[in-house]
């Protein structure tokens, strides 16, 4: 080992671990690479938190209720009155809500869509009972 490369070491001990790819390319391969991984763990987490019912549920739960994932943050007092302290506090578990949300989106779409078609009062559809549609023709020139 020469001292250039001592000193090579020494700058990214000093270096926070988003600044070394900047001097070293094998640090930044390696940096990529640990990344990538990263990223696909976080993927298939999240991916398992929504194939399972209760996990589903419970991020229902965390989103909407929690969060005000899906109301508006607007805070008022006990006479009615704006409540600015309330209404801030609100808007930034709302914000990280939102981030949460657009992220499980990205992640696990798929997953999502079924959190709502179990949870969310907007999203169930009443079954219909088989009842034959009678369809009468209709020719435009006679009507």
């Amino acid at each position: 080992m020469n001292e250039d490369d001592e000193e090579e070491e020494q700058i990214e001990d000093d270096l926070p671990p988003e600044n070394i790819k900047l001097v070293n390319k094998k640090a930044n391969k390696r940096a990529n690479s640990n990344k990538k991984i990263a990223d696909e763990e976080k993927r298939l987490f999240w991916q398992r938190v929504f194939a399972d019912p209760v996990g589903r549920r419970e991020m229902w739960e965390f989103i909407s209720v929690q969060c005000h994932g899906f109301s508006p943050p607007f805070g008022i007092s006990n006479n009615g009155a704006p409540y600015r302290e309330i209404t801030w506090f609100n808007a930034g578990q709302y914000e990280l809500g939102q981030r949460l949300y657009q992220m499980w989106l990205r992640i696990a779409r798929d997953g999502v869509l079924v959190m709502h078609d179990e949870n969310d009062p907007n999203f169930k559809v009443e079954k219909k009972k088989n009842v034959p549609i009678k369809i009468r023709p209709t020719n435009p020139f006679t009507d």
